[in-house]
C-alpha cells in the first residue's frame, strides 16, 4: 500500500487556524451541512434562500456527515475555514466569496457571502474538494 506525502489539507467545515474568531450557536430549521454558508432567520439557523447571511457551519466531531434539523449548529462569524466546492467548480483566489444554493462554494455561484474570500486554490480532502475562506476579510 502506498501513502501520499501529504495528508489531506481539510475536511469541510474546519477551521483553518486558531487566530481571532467569532463563533455563535443556533438552533437548526433544518438540516445543513459543514462548511455550509447559514442564514438567520426567526432565531434558527437556515440554509440559503431565506433569512440573512450569518455564517459558516463549523465541523463537529459528532455531526460530521452535517447537523440535523433541531440540532445545535457551531457557526463561524469571523475567521478562516474550509468549505465544500461545487462539483466542477472554479474558485479565483483573492476573489469575493460565492455560494450556491445547495451549499457549496464557487467563484461562479450567484450569491456572494457579505465580506468573505477565497483564500487558497481548491484542495482535494478525503471528503471532496475544498477551498480555504476567510468571514470579515479585512480587504474587501
Amino acid at each position: 500500500m502506498a501513502y501520499p506525502y501529504e495528508m489531506a489539507k481539510a475536511l469541510p467545515g474546519m477551521l483553518a487556524d486558531d487566530g481571532f474568531t467569532d463563533k455563535r450557536t443556533l438552533a437548526a430549521a433544518v438540516a445543513i451541512g459543514c462548511g455550509f454558508p447559514v442564514h438567520f432567520l426567526n432565531g434558527r439557523a437556515v440554509m440559503p434562500g431565506t433569512g440573512v447571511a450569518y455564517g459558516v457551519a463549523i465541523l463537529d466531531a459528532l455531526h460530521l456527515s452535517g447537523y440535523p434539523p433541531m440540532s445545535a449548529v457551531a457557526v463561524l462569524r469571523r475567521g478562516r475555514i474550509w468549505v465544500p466546492v461545487t462539483a466542477a467548480g472554479a474558485i479565483t483566489v483573492g476573489g469575493v466569496a460565492k455560494y450556491a444554493a445547495a451549499g457549496t462554494w464557487d467563484s461562479a455561484a450567484t450569491n456572494t457571502f457579505p465580506n468573505a474570500s477565497f483564500q487558497s486554490a481548491i484542495e482535494p480532502g478525503p471528503m471532496g474538494n475544498v477551498v480555504l475562506i476567510e468571514l470579515h476579510d479585512p480587504t474587501l
